[in-house]
Order: C-alpha cells, then sequence, then structure tokens
C-alpha cells in the first residue's frame, strides 16, 4: 500500500515538474520578430522536436481561437497545408528586425509579413503588442485550405497499416497514387487532345466556310497536344497537395508544373500565331496591293518574338526570380540601349509608317532622290530595290519614310510628250493637214488615250517650227510603253513621208541669186499639191492603210518580240 502510494507521489511530482518545464519554455518564447515566430511554429512540430503547445503560442488567441487545444491543431493543420503546396520557408529571408514594415503595402497592412504572397496571400504573421503572430485571418483560412487534405488522410486510414511503409521516402500509398495519377492523366491527355482538336476544326471550318488542308490539320493537331497538358499539368497543381506527398518532392514536382505550364503556352501561342499569319494570308490574296504579303511575315515574326519573351517572364517567375527587379533593370538599360540604338529604332517607325500609309507596293517603280528602282522586300530595317542596271540597293525605312517618293507603279497613264520641228518652208495648210493626221494617229492607235491629248503648232524655234506632241499610254509596263512609243513614231515619220513633210535640224542656209546648171533647194508645191481635199485624201488613206486592225496586228506581231517583265525606265 504504501508502495502504491509512493508511486503515485512520485508520478504526480513528475508531471507537475513537466507542466511547470513546459509552462516556463511557453512563458520563454520569444516573438519578437516575424523569424522568431514562424521558426517558432515550424521548428516545434518536427519529429524530433514535437511540442504543438509551444507552436501554438505563434497563433492569434483573441476570440474563438482562446483555446489552446484548437490552436494546437490549427498550427499541426497550418504546417500540413505549407508541406502539401510544396512551401518551403527560407530562413535566411524572413525579417529579424522587432519594427519590420513592408514598404510596398498598404498604411494598414505595413506591420504584416506575408509568408507566400503569391501562392497563399492569406498565411501572414502581424504584430500584435511586442509579438509577431499569425493573423486572424490566417486562422479562418486553415480549415478550407486543409479540407482536402483532411478527406485524403481519412482515405488513408481506411488502408492497412503496412500502406504507411516507406520506401525512399514515401510510402507504398503515395506510389500507389503517383501511378493512379499518371494513367488517368493519360487518358485525359487523349480526352483533351480529341476534344481541342474537333473544337479547333469546327472553328476554323466556320471560318474558312468549309474550306481545310493537310497544313490547317497540323496546326491543329499541333496547338490540341499542348493545349491538353497544359490543362493536365494545371489540374495536377490543384490535386498534388491534397495527397500530402513529402515537401521534397512536392516541392520539386510543383516547381517542374509551373516551369512547364508557360513553356506549353508558348508552344500554343506560336502555334496560333501561325494559324493567323496563315488565315490573314488567305484574307491577303483578295486584295490588290502587295503590300499585305510583305506585311504578314514580318507580323508572324514580331508575334512569335512577343509570345517568346511573355513565356520566357512567366518561365522567371515560377523559378522564383524577381521579375518586377529584371524588368526595372531592363527599362533602365533599354533607355541607355535606345540611346545607343537610335538609328534602329527610327528605322523601325520608319517602317511603320511605310505600312501604315503605304506610298508604294512590293514591285513598284519608285524615284526618290537617288532611288531609281523597282521594290522587292520591304524589311522591319530597310527596303531592297533592284535597280534598273540589275544591281540591289538597301535604304533605311528611316531615311525612305522621309523622301519624296514618286511610285511611278501605280500611273494609270504613261505620258509621251514631243516637239517635231518642220522646216519654216513648209506651207501652213500643210502644217495643219499635218497636225490633222498626227492627231488621227493618237485617235486610232490601240493603246493610246482618247480622251485627253494636245497637237499644235507650238513655236517659232530657231531653224523649225515646232509642233507639240503630248499624249498618254494606256499601258502599265514600261516595255510595253517602248513598243507603243515605237509603233507611234513610225506612224509619224510614214505620215511626214506620206504628205511631203520635211523635219528640220539646226542649219544655216545660205542663198544663192542664181547657180547656173544647178536647180534651187527649195520645195515647190502646185496649188493642186496644197488643195485640202487632196491632202484630206492622202491623210485617210494612210490612216486606212495604217491603222488596218488585222494589217496592224500582224505588223505588229512580226516586228516585235513579246514584250513583258519589269519597268527600266523614266518614262
Amino acid at each position: 500500500m504504501r508502495t502504491h502510494k509512493l508511486t503515485y507521489s512520485i508520478f504526480t511530482v513528475l508531471i507537475f515538474v513537466v507542466q511547470f518545464a513546459q509552462a516556463q519554455k511557453t512563458k520563454n518564447i520569444n516573438l519578437s520578430t516575424p523569424y522568431n515566430t514562424i521558426s517558432t511554429h515550424i521548428d516545434n512540430l518536427q519529429k524530433n522536436n514535437f511540442h504543438p503547445e509551444v507552436s501554438a503560442q505563434t497563433l492569434y488567441r483573441g476570440g474563438k481561437y482562446a483555446s489552446l487545444k484548437k490552436r494546437k491543431d490549427l498550427a499541426i493543420k497550418l504546417l500540413k497545408i505549407m508541406d502539401a503546396r510544396g512551401l518551403e520557408v527560407d530562413y535566411e529571408k524572413l525579417p529579424r528586425d522587432p519594427k519590420f514594415e513592408d514598404t510596398t503595402a498598404s498604411e494598414a497592412n505595413k506591420k504584416i509579413y506575408r509568408l507566400f504572397p503569391d501562392e497563399l496571400p492569406d498565411i501572414a504573421v502581424e504584430k500584435v503588442g511586442s509579438q509577431w503572430l499569425y493573423t486572424k485571418k490566417t486562422l479562418d483560412q486553415i480549415p478550407s485550405l486543409y479540407q482536402n487534405i483532411g478527406i485524403v488522410e481519412k482515405v488513408i486510414s481506411l488502408f492497412p497499416d503496412w500502406f504507411d511503409t516507406k520506401i525512399l521516402g514515401m510510402t507504398i500509398f503515395h506510389y500507389l497514387a503517383l501511378v493512379a495519377l499518371v494513367v488517368i492523366s493519360l487518358l485525359l491527355h487523349k480526352f483533351f487532345t480529341y476534344f481541342f482538336r474537333n473544337l479547333l476544326i469546327r472553328l476554323i471550318t466556320r471560318l474558312g466556310k468549309g474550306q481545310r488542308g493537310h497544313k490547317v490539320t497540323e496546326l491543329v493537331q499541333a496547338i490540341a497536344r499542348p493545349a491538353s497538358l497544359f490543362f493536365i499539368f494545371r489540374l495536377w497543381i490543384w490535386l498534388l497537395p491534397s495527397f500530402v506527398f513529402p515537401l521534397t518532392f512536392t516541392a520539386y514536382t510543383i516547381l517542374f508544373l509551373r516551369v512547364s505550364l508557360p513553356i506549353y503556352a508558348m508552344m500554343i501561342g506560336v502555334k496560333l500565331v501561325d494559324f493567323i499569319a496563315m488565315y490573314m494570308g488567305k484574307l491577303a490574296e483578295k486584295t490588290e496591293g502587295t503590300m499585305d504579303d510583305q506585311l504578314i511575315p514580318l507580323l508572324k515574326r514580331a508575334l512569335t518574338t512577343f509570345v517568346y519573351i511573355i513565356g520566357f517572364i512567366f518561365i522567371l517567375e515560377a523559378l522564383n526570380f524577381n521579375v518586377q527587379n529584371i524588368i526595372t533593370g531592363l527599362s533602365i538599360g533599354g533607355l541607355a540601349f535606345a540611346f545607343a540604338a537610335q538609328d534602329t529604332i527610327k528605322n523601325l517607325f520608319g517602317s511603320l509608317t511605310i505600312f501604315m500609309d503605304r506610298p508604294f507596293q512590293v514591285g513598284d517603280w519608285i524615284v526618290a532622290e537617288n532611288i531609281n528602282g523597282t521594290v522587292e522586300e520591304v524589311g522591319f530595317r530597310s527596303t531592297r530595290i533592284r535597280t534598273f542596271s540589275n544591281s540591289v540597293m538597301y535604304v533605311s525605312n528611316g531615311r525612305l519614310a522621309n523622301m519624296v517618293i514618286d511610285n511611278m507603279g501605280v500611273r494609270v497613264y504613261r505620258r509621251y510628250s514631243t516637239v517635231l520641228g518642220v522646216t519654216y518652208d513648209t506651207p501652213p495648210e500643210l502644217i495643219e493637214a499635218f497636225v490633222k493626221g498626227l492627231r488621227q494617229i493618237i485617235l486610232e492607235h490601240p493603246d493610246t488615250r482618247k480622251d485627253y491629248f494636245h497637237v499644235y503648232l507650238n513655236d517659232f524655234a530657231g531653224s523649225s517650227l515646232n509642233i507639240l506632241f503630248y499624249s498618254f499610254f494606256t499601258v502599265n509596263d514600261w516595255g510595253l510603253e517602248l513598243r507603243a512609243r515605237h509603233e507611234l513614231m513610225i506612224s509619224i515619220l510614214k505620215l511626214a513621208s506620206q504628205l511631203g513633210v520635211r523635219f528640220a535640224f539646226p542649219t544655216q542656209t545660205l542663198f544663192v541669186e542664181e547657180v547656173p546648171g544647178q536647180k534651187t533647194l527649195t520645195p515647190s508645191y502646185t496649188e493642186a499639191d496644197l488643195d485640202d481635199k487632196n491632202l484630206n485624201e492622202k491623210i485617210e488613206q494612210f490612216i486606212a492603210t495604217r491603222f488596218d486592225e488585222k494589217a496592224f496586228n500582224a505588223q505588229r506581231a512580226q516586228s516585235h518580240m513579246a514584250v513583258g517583265g519589269e519597268d527600266d525606265g523614266d518614262g
């Protein structure tokens, strides 16, 4: 009996000593900084140092959270939530200043430190008096965050104990769960790929009015697969914390998944750009100009570059780099780069000006300052021009945008203006008839403009009477213009020969009153030669012979080779 009483007394004393030690330990907890509070919470819930009553002191203690038992349970669940999501606290980054203030936050939230601002923004500690404690909002969020984890723990408890046997740091249950997730993911991948492929094909069919090609099918498949993997990986990130895998496995797996998401998004974006470029190409084929065809590849390259830049930024963010600092650094560096690359930026804006104003199209013949040639390509920095000596000229777009450009390629008509000088001894009646015949040549030629031309005796020159011959050709190619000009000039020469008109050239005439035995050089015309009826008959006979449709076409086919190609002169 005495032995039992002694044993009971010793046991009571030991319990008192333990409780006293725990009370002293709890009393001496240092929660003066965010570092002390968070490290106390985590360190006292480890297997070799499990003191939940100490960890519970780091939580808010007011209202419904006054109970130590409730706070102990919440402290344990909070750590499980962190581990399940693979969120590891970096002690080196925790503030150790009792007067810590978040300079980026509003005035009301300056004395709050958030452990995981991106993943779990509601998990935070704040200063209460002289101590830093987990906020009431944090404690309110714990039950909902822990809900899925609690369900999995209940499921695990239904299995035999040997399911908790650990192999390489993971239980058999975890291995089985991982295999199940992989199998389900493969099945979902096939389903999502099929779903996205059919969805895109229906959309393309509507946009393309039922037209589909092999290239379109390849693009759809290239978009559907990464889109499927994107959704599956996003699903993994949502489900993985519920299975409470080991912290290291969860952390690295979630990191891999987060880095993979922007990679798959980039793959989708690039293929979407290809599809948009192909669709815009179909629309560009329906337009008359060629600038659209040149603009599409440039837009494609720009959009693809933009997709890669945005994807790279998201990858850095997934790797926990401070993207804001990087962007700020790039902005400062970009300003310095902009000063060093003023000409490049100027050329870029020149390219935008050319594409928006469209002063010329690819294939147009342009004349500007010392530039004279056909536009072959318009790039982001420069424009390539093929000169008429078959050399290639590269002109910066910044300079080209500031030039006065004469676009010869958009001419509807090609002007032909010349002066026909006839000798001073030509009678006025013959000049009138010659001018009338010249006008008739213009009206009858198949490649001349009929509604606007001028043929007049225009000037008394030093050694000739000058007739202005002003007309336009209705051709769109320099080679065809040369052919039409040749035909017109031959017609003028034949008309002059038919009427007896002589063309003048710079001469000095010495008149001798009499040279025995020689005829005078001055032509003589009879009244019959200058009779209006006679002259009109000669003109009608010439025009009828010269511009007979069959004879004219036959002569054109025999006299000239097939003409084609690019403009090659200053017509």
